[in-house]
């Protein structure tokens, strides 16, 4: 074969290798674009599902209250028209008795009147002594309609226009929470999770992480504070967990989105895919569990952790060894599924 097809060759492989790199690449950013995709539709789902809950409880609360206004209202209209009208009731009373008293007196003056001229002394005299007892000059006082109630009701038109602002302005839809989960990292007995605001204009007063066991658990709260940090003890191992957190201020509660704690490993934020022209760092820094004395050295070691953060973009995954003793020096090595790649150590 020439060198020209040698060359040729090659260049055909080289080409091969870039397009297998460059679907690679793709399929990817379909697998970002689906991840994508699914958090907003699975995010606005949820959402939704929040605001329907949340303005049905509150349509039903304010009913209550507003029936409860209503009931003591009707009440007072009870109270106040049960004391106007009693004395009004004992007034008629005496005068219905005040009627039949002068309706019998004058069904015994008629009959007296009409008696024979022997009885009619007799009839005449118990007539007018009768007469005399019942006072007939005397007539008991009626009030007048200027003392009597006149219930009104007295209602504020102010309040709809009040109540129509606070409603119009209450709740907020955000594109984005304030705060989000940064990563959860396995502890001794717990997890220690870690998050950050991410709206920089969102001043925050203090944060609230909650954790639940399982999809169906109820959230229980595991730390209120200003930290952006907290470990969350006495976890099941082989147990999944969901943690979220939200930012109290400004009169908004977003829940951040959930990362979850499954099976005794750790489920974070992954590092972003290493493409042409990224960057990874390590860090290290050596954590001692115990002081070192001539005790422990001799059981065996000092009890040292290594702590090792490693970087790519704007996430970090952090991993902690357990050492017989310190050390000074890492090794790492790394390997690509396609020929090609150069790695800049430095």
């Amino acid at each position: 074969m020439s060198i020209e097809a040698d060359v040729l060759l090659q260049e055909a492989k080289e080409s091969i290798e870039a397009a297998q790199n460059y679907r690679s690449e793709l399929q990817q950013r379909l697998q970002g674009l689906t991840q994508a995709r699914k958090q907003v539709r699975g995010s606005a789902l949820q959402t939704r599902e929040v605001l329907r809950q949340h303005f049905q409880e509150l349509q039903a609360s304010l009913g209550r209250l507003l029936d409860e206004r209503l009931a003591a209202l009707l009440l007072e209209v009870d109270a106040i028209e049960t004391d106007s009208v009693r004395p009004l009731d004992d007034c008629q009373k005496l005068i219905e008795q005040g009627v039949s008293a002068a309706e019998e007196l004058l069904r015994e003056g008629e009959a007296a009147l009409r008696c024979g001229v022997n009885e009619k002394d007799d009839k005449l005299g118990s007539f007018t002594k009768k007469a005399l007892q019942i006072q007939l000059d005397s007539l008991p006082e009626v009030p007048s309609l200027v003392d009597v109630p006149c219930l009104s009701a007295q209602l504020d038109d102010s309040l709809l226009p009040g109540v129509r602002d606070r409603i119009f302005s209450h709740g907020s839809v955000a594109s984005h929470p304030p705060v989000q989960i940064d990563e959860l990292v396995e502890r001794p007995g717990g997890i220690l999770v870690r998050w950050c605001k991410v709206d920089e204009d969102f001043v925050v007063q203090d944060y609230r992480l909650q954790y639940r066991r399982g999809a169906l658990g109820q959230y229980e709260d595991a730390y209120v504070g200003r930290d952006t940090e907290s470990i969350v003890l006495q976890l099941d191992s082989h147990t999944e967990y969901l943690f979220r957190v939200c930012a109290r201020g400004e009169g908004r509660r977003e829940w951040s989105p959930c990362a979850v704690y499954v099976n005794g490993k750790e489920m974070t934020n992954q590092l972003p895919a290493v493409s042409v022209g990224s960057s990874v760092t390590f860090d290290m820094e050596v954590v001692g569990l115990f002081p070192v004395n001539n005790n422990n050295v001799s059981e065996g070691g000092g009890g040292f952790k290594l702590r090792v953060t490693i970087g790519s973009g704007n996430r970090e995954v952090v991993f902690d060894w357990l050492l017989d003793q310190s050390v000074d020096s890492l090794f790492f090595g790394c390997s690509f599924t396609y020929p090609g790649w150069k790695v800049l150590v430095f």
